[in-house]
């Protein structure tokens, strides 16, 4: 209908609109180029990844204590360092980098280290049961997914959701299947719970 057509153009031009502003955003100073290849230097080269065109995508890299390779990526702003990058990464919690003006990419690299190392033992418990168990969903989990779904047997299987914070802790579980079968799964565990 006309209303819907109108509300659908509307949407696809406020999204045009902010995308070409954000082409015409003035480019920020010649400083900040200098500043960040020398925090690109000072941290190493090595640990760069990716960058794009306008030095403001970046992605380093970095190695847990299990061996296991990790991604953050950094979109700053114009006003770098006085404002603080968006940091994303593929972690099973919410990540956010303390900032002040002085920071600098060595800083967020290190409190990213830091949240690598506080979820190690999260990260084992997940690959023990991805190496351990017949993992159907998900396919390929990422390093933030919790949950897996584990066949138990024929047309049995069980949903599993791991606290990142306390992974050694009895996880919260749903079994899926025919109520015949899933019963007497559930009583057993009862029973065994504090073993």
């Amino acid at each position: 209908d006309l209303m819907s057509f109108m509300m659908e153009l509307k949407m696809i031009l406020e999204v045009a609109l902010k995308n070409k502003q954000e082409l015409y955003a003035p480019p920020p100073p010649p400083q900040f180029y200098s500043s960040l290849i020398e925090e690109i230097g000072t941290l190493g080269w090595d640990k760069l990844v990716y960058v794009d065109t306008c030095l403001s995508t970046i992605k380093l890299k970095a190695e847990d204590a299990s061996g296991r390779k990790h991604l953050i990526t950094l979109k700053l702003k114009a006003k770098y360092p006085a404002e603080s990058p968006d940091c994303f990464v593929d972690f099973p919690v919410s990540f956010s980098i303390s900032w002040t003006p002085q920071s600098s990419l060595i800083s967020i690299y290190g409190q990213f280290l830091a949240a690598l190392e506080s979820l190690k033992a999260f990260w084992d418990v997940m690959d023990e049961i991805d190496e351990k168990t017949w993992v159907l969903e998900p396919e390929k989990p990422t390093r933030s997914a919790t949950a897996r779904r584990i066949a138990l047997g024929n047309n049995v299987s069980i949903n599993i959701e791991v606290d990142p914070r306390h992974p050694s802790m009895l996880p919260e579980y749903c079994f899926l299947g025919a109520d015949h079968v899933v019963k007497p799964l559930g009583i057993k565990l009862s029973r065994n719970i504090h073993l």
